[in-house]
């Protein structure tokens, strides 16, 4: 038995000595480590995995037990129970081949000349070979039992018919008739099926450039390296956005932040456009932040501006204030009232005791108020903030060239009265 279980993949822990007795075992595959609870280990178990279900995976593993749904004739998925009980399951890209038990085969081949030629004896053979995983011995006899009746509704659906229209007709050749292939285990046209590959290519690209921009994030943190930085400098393809966004996302090097959002910019995509707006949003840094909006000023995109007036919204105080700095250099006169609106923003915190520091926040935007809270029973508080807003009063003062300080009110009639001239003025020009 030790040849057999000499391979790294083994489903249980093996026993130091060959008496029963009860251990905790961990399964071990393709370097995956999955604890299993409970294994009996005794020569039981060691002659259990010697007859069972084999998968064999790509990685290099093995696994062994019950293959749990071998009766599919093309499963997108492996399911196996091993013999600790645990049960596993294998993406059918992950899988080089799996075998079923030999004795199972012995079986079948001892019940074939005992099994009358006709559909009850074979329809009770092939619900046998299901329940054992031999689906394509299974099939053999189903087509069997509709040579005998054509009409048979259990064979007919066992191997996938369906009636349209009076007629026996299987999934696939409906759908390829009508023009339609399978991939990826769905039925697409194949306008759908070039789309979906050409985005399958794309993923592909983008991991590739993920990959290699964290090699180089790694031989940075190592030490200066020309290599690796010229691998940030060069960037000019869309397919690194994805890959620059998530370093960011887990960077804590103001630097190297800096470095993502300088090769962010220097790609002409939209979608580099809204991963910056992202960034400036949310980057504690102002060096980032100033980095980001060297493109976007560039932009003069209204999709760039609305994000920014959106983010004024945000029950994240910080980021009111951010967006409002962002506005501030973009210089967009159609912002001024979302500006003015912003300038004092009320925030509601509701505290509870439910757990320990939670904190849930709304936000209610407007003028007036004050600071307070009151009870509202289950040890929960309601905590009313007013806050303003200086990022946002440096906006409209940098914008307009005017002080009202935090008057919504005298800003509101300020910016009317300019509109009003603004109109007058046109009007006299048309005339």
């Amino acid at each position: 038995m030790q040849k057999a279980l000499a391979h790294p993949t083994i489903p249980i822990a093996a026993p130091r000595r060959a008496t029963a007795g009860l251990r905790i075992g961990c399964l071990h595959i393709a370097g995956l480590r999955i604890a299993c609870g409970l294994v009996l280990a005794s020569p039981l178990s060691w002659a259990s995995i010697a007859s069972a279900d084999e998968l064999v995976l790509k990685g290099g593993g093995i696994v062994r037990g019950t293959w749990l749904n071998a009766s599919e004739e093309s499963p997108e998925s492996y399911r196996f129970k091993t013999a600790a009980g645990i049960r596993v399951s294998f993406r059918s890209d992950q899988v080089r081949k799996a075998r079923v038990l030999a004795s199972k085969i012995s079986e079948y081949e001892r019940r074939v000349p005992q099994t009358a030629d006709q559909p009850e004896a074979q329809w009770k053979l092939a619900e046998w070979c299901r329940e054992k995983g031999l689906a394509a011995r299974r099939r053999v006899h189903l087509e069997r039992i509709i040579e005998f009746s054509p009409d048979h509704v259990l064979a007919r659906r066992a191997l996938g018919y369906s009636q349209v229209d009076g007629e026996w007709v299987t999934q696939a050749s409906f759908f390829r008739e009508r023009g339609y292939e399978l991939h990826g285990g769905r039925w697409l046209s194949p306008q759908e099926i070039l789309v979906e590959k050409r985005n399958e290519a794309a993923k592909r690209e983008e991991m590739s450039w993920y990959v290699r921009l964290k090699r180089a994030r790694k031989r940075l943190a190592e030490g200066p390296n020309q290599e690796a930085m010229q691998t940030f400098l060069s960037i000019r393809e869309p397919a690194a956005i994805y890959g620059l966004k998530r370093l960011w996302q887990n960077e804590a090097s103001a630097m190297a932040r800096r470095v993502y959002a300088s090769a962010l910019v220097r790609i002409a995509s939209p979608v580099a456009v809204s991963v910056l707006v992202e960034i400036a949003l949310n980057d504690p840094d102002l060096d980032v932040f100033q980095e980001c909006m060297t493109r976007l000023k560039r932009t003069q995109s209204p999709e760039v501006v609305d994000a920014f007036v959106k983010a004024l919204h945000s029950p994240n105080n910080a980021q009111v204030n951010r967006a409002a700095a962002a506005l501030g250099e973009l210089r967009d006169l159609s912002t001024i009232d979302a500006l003015i609106s912003a300038l004092v923003t009320t925030h509601v915190r509701v505290i509870g005791m439910r757990s320990a520091n939670q904190v849930t926040s709304t936000f209610i935007q407007g003028p007036g108020g004050g600071g307070g809270g009151m009870k509202v029973g289950n040890d929960r508080r309601v905590i009313r903030e007013v806050i303003r807003n200086e990022g946002v009063l440096s906006a409209l003062a940098g914008i307009t060239g005017q002080s009202f300080g935090f008057n919504q009110q005298a800003w509101s009639s300020y910016w009317d009265s300019r509109r009003k001239s603004a109109t007058v003025g046109r009007l006299q020009q048309d005339r």
